[in-house]
């Protein structure tokens, strides 16, 4: 299209130009344009502009924001690299501690648990002590028992007078009995007496009973047969005569 003709707006323009872009302002208003600073040629082209979110603007990125940018990224990541080292050095340290520390904790628990185990094996024993048993009393006992005379030399028909004679151990004392259940005298648990024979007709039987402690009691029997005897007369003196 030629410069300063006519604009036919149904006309495409070539791809990159648009209409209506401003034109440059000159540095005075000239006499011969009568054009004012800062108005519009539409019959001129201009060159395309960029987005305007782009890099460096509408004009685009300024040849010197490149360095800039990567001396930023180099330095972060500079200052990461220092920090990654860091923890890590931290680590390896406390790792260190830790395991000093559980071998520690280690030693001490088992010393602890040694210590409880003893005092509980201590404990069992003296539980499991039983005290000394108390043997229980011995009941009386009868170690002799003996009548004298036996067999009893008795004369008809009333008898005489038999001896007893006695020892026993663990007895508090002894009763007598003669022929029957009935008590006829008590005595100390060791000695002697004289009792009755009564009458020659027929045996007579003593019974002997020690009682001890709690009521406990023993018998011993013994049976005399009685050996009558005939008695002997005197011959009266005789007489002679002279």
């Amino acid at each position: 299209m030629p410069a300063g003709g006519p604009v036919d707006p149904t006309m495409p323009l070539p791809e990159g130009e648009r209409r209506g872009a401003p034109t440059p302002p000159s540095s005075e208003p000239t006499a011969t344009s009568g054009a004012l600073p800062g108005s519009y040629d539409p019959t001129v082209a201009v060159p395309p502009v960029g987005p305007p979110n782009g890099p460096g603007g509408p004009y685009g990125p300024s040849p010197d924001e490149g360095p800039d940018n990567r001396k930023w990224l180099w330095g972060i990541l500079a200052a990461l690299g220092v920090i990654v080292l860091g923890v890590v050095v931290a680590l390896v340290l406390s790792g260190g501690d830790d395991g000093g520390n559980k071998t520690a904790a280690t030693s001490s628990t088992s010393s602890s648990t040694s210590t409880s185990t003893s005092t509980s094996t201590s404990t069992s024993t003296t539980a499991s002590t039983t005290p000394p048993t108390t043997a229980a009393p011995t009941g009386p006992t009868i170690t002799s028992f003996t009548a004298s005379p036996s067999p009893f030399p008795c004369t008809p028909p009333n008898g005489g007078q038999i001896t007893l004679a006695w020892s026993t151990t663990n007895a508090t004392g002894v009763t007598v009995s003669i022929d029957g259940p009935g008590v006829y005298a008590s005595y100390g648990p060791n000695g002697s007496q004289q009792v009755p024979f009564a009458g020659c007709a027929q045996a007579h039987t003593y019974t002997l009973t020690a009682k001890g402690q709690g009521n406990q009691q023993v018998q011993q029997t013994i049976t005399v047969q009685p050996q009558p005897t005939v008695p002997t007369t005197v011959a009266p003196p005789t007489t002679t005569t002279t």
